[in-house]
């Protein structure tokens, strides 16, 4: 249930954005699932990229070890 101050807010930024309200919503609801698909869209790339790894150009295998790499 939407709260009679809340429903106020959207009537009034509808008529800001010279809408009707059921319009205003509708946008606002379409908005917000073209925003979530596209968060889980840059989630599941981004999944893709730590499954795979990157190319560091090791050939797989680091060409040093800790105690050189910290040798004073």
């Amino acid at each position: 249930m939407v709260s009679p101050a809340t429903l106020k807010k959207a009537r009034r930024l509808a008529r800001e954005r010279g809408r009707r309200l059921p319009d205003f919503l509708s946008e606002v609801v379409v908005a917000f699932i073209d925003d979530t698909e596209g968060y889980r869209d840059s989630l599941r790339r981004l999944e893709q990229r730590l499954d795979t790894g990157l190319d560091l150009g090791t050939g797989g295998s680091a060409g040093w070890n800790r105690e050189e790499l910290h040798a004073r």
